[in-house]
């Protein structure tokens, strides 16, 4: 998670959001752990009936197969690259910032 927030704060300033997504299984686990993180980016939560983690409709509907996982959109809003962490991760998101990324 220290890399998200070191990222964010590198390139918000240029257009790079974070939006979190949450699939705990209770809004009060979720907000215990933003409490704790003091993310600086908005985390949503939809409540799954219980359903956490990749048992969650929303883990179904986008085709998650592992938490976390992240998906990098372009400011078209098309997904142009998913499961990247780390150098990775970095190197993509910088690429995107300074227009030199997927845009198609």
């Amino acid at each position: 998670m220290p890399e998200l927030v070191d990222l964010y704060e590198k390139y918000h300033d240029q257009g790079f959001e974070i939006v979190g997504v949450s699939l705990d299984d209770s809004r009060p686990q979720l907000e215990e752990f933003l409490h704790q993180k003091q993310l600086p980016w908005p985390t949503l939560f939809h409540d799954g009936a219980g359903q956490g983690g990749q048992d969650h409709p929303l883990a179904s509907y986008y085709g998650v197969s592992s938490i976390p996982t992240a998906f990098l959109v372009n400011r078209e809003g098309k997904v142009v690259a998913n499961d990247l962490y780390g150098p990775a991760l970095s190197e993509a998101v910088a690429e995107l910032v300074e227009g030199k990324g997927k845009s198609e």
